[in-house]
């Protein structure tokens, strides 16, 4: 969703609410606010969980949006100073936006007392890259997203300066060769590149969104509270992993939190887990963790594998604390028909009704036996009675005892 601040549209590619600038003169967004809640985000990530096992220290994460501003106090200390490929250049650590902030927020922001929000990977650090501000449309293309060209630039280096994970939250809708030779570059040299997939899924001419499109790209798309598909997230065979994309808390510009929804924020989410995953695992490369994350998303609704979903919803814990074999699954022995031997067939039929009628003789046999038994017993008695037909001699009658009955008598001779 295009992004208005200040009369000017920048295309970045969620919804962003860094507040209202207080002048005409003041065209930057305006510091957050703070809240003391914990966001439905962290407690569906439950990053907390992985942090003994390692909280992403000494991984750079390559943020190429809109700067990052390193004021903001949950910030401090872990923003470089990177670079600007606007106009004029200098450097990235400033933000007039605030989208950049809030994506290195969700990556690296540190706990504090005053707030419940915190980032991912607070170990890691950000290399901030300024490739899009709404207020300088001279790096925007005719379409008004930001210009392939300037992104691959952001790409190349974060890449030659050393982060080993690139996140790309701004999204362009042109397949640029520039832009696929730099996501090829940041590949070759065994870095990994998350992308967000966009969330303009219902404008016919916005279907492919790159860099996410492009060969061994991470591309993620949004999921509410509910975990069923954001409004807008867009769909296809570019997206292979969802992560929250609602609401969710991060820094902002300056001091202070916001909100941000669509697949930026969500794309800024499995780029700290793939950060937690390299300061791990630093011998593992792309395509290794790109297989870690998928084995251990979490089911959603599309089931694995499907355009709207990918492999399902990120999940830090399980991509932390699983094992997982580096062989393929062994190969089922084939299928071997039994060959056809018409003698042993025939030997198994004759065996088969042999034994069916020795079952049948000795059952015959059995019957027999009862037979000449009842009649051994029988005969003699019809012999005795000539085969008449009698009824059984009833019982003789016996008188009474006069004598009254034992308790009578004791109780008659008490004194």
């Amino acid at each position: 969703m295009a992004l208005l601040m200040a009369g000017c549209v920048v295309a970045l590619s969620g919804t962003f609410a860094p507040g209202t600038p207080a002048s005409a003169q003041d065209q930057c967004a305006q510091p957050g606010t703070s809240a003391k809640g914990v966001s439905w985000a962290q407690l569906a990530l439950d990053p907390q969980s992985v942090w003994p096992f390692t909280t992403g220290a000494g991984v750079l994460v390559g943020v190429v949006d809109t700067g990052v501003d390193a004021s903001n106090a949950q910030l401090a200390g872990h923003v470089s100073t990177g670079t600007s490929f606007l106009k004029g250049g200098g450097a990235g650590d400033t933000d007039c936006v605030g989208h950049g902030t809030g994506m290195a927020g969700v990556i690296v922001a540190q706990q504090s007392d005053s707030v419940g929000f915190y980032g991912i990977a607070p170990g890691a650090k950000v290399l901030p890259i300024d490739v899009t501000k709404q207020i300088d449309d001279s790096t925007q293309s005719d379409d008004g997203t930001p210009d392939p060209s300037t992104v691959a630039k952001g790409i190349r280096y974060a890449v030659d300066h050393g982060a080993s994970v690139v996140n790309v939250s701004v999204v362009v809708h042109t397949d640029d060769s520039a832009l696929k030779s730099a996501v090829a570059y940041a590949v070759d040299k065994g870095r990994v590149v998350v992308a967000a997939v966009g969330n303009e899924a219902s404008d016919p001419k916005k279907k492919t969104p790159y860099p996410a499109a492009y060969p061994g790209v991470l591309g993620v798309g949004a999921v509410g509270p509910d975990e069923t598909l954001q409004e807008g997230s867009a769909t296809g065979p570019f997206v292979d992993l969802v992560a929250p994309g609602a609401g969710v808390t991060t820094t902002a510009r300056k001091k202070g939190l916001t909100t941000a929804s669509g697949s930026d924020v969500a794309a800024a989410q499995v780029s700290a887990t793939v950060a937690l995953i390299r300061a791990r695992w630093p011998e593992l490369g792309p395509a290794q963790i790109e297989r870690r994350l998928k084995a251990t998303a979490s089911p959603t609704p599309g089931g694995p594998g499907s355009q709207e979903y990918g492999a399902g919803m990120v999940n830090p814990h399980r991509a932390l604390t699983e094992t997982m074999s580096e062989h393929s699954p062994a190969a089922l022995p084939g299928y071997e028909q039994a060959r056809h031997n018409a003698a042993e067939a025939e030997r198994s039929r004759v065996w088969s009704h042999s034994s069916r009628m020795a079952l049948l003789i000795a059952g015959l046999s059995v019957l027999a036996g009862f037979v000449v038994v009842g009649a051994a017993v029988a005969i003699p008695r019809g012999r005795r009675r000539r085969w008449r037909v009698r009824l059984a001699t009833p019982p003789e009658n016996r008188p009474e005892d006069d004598l009254p009955s034992p308790p009578v008598e004791l109780f008659d001779k008490m004194p």
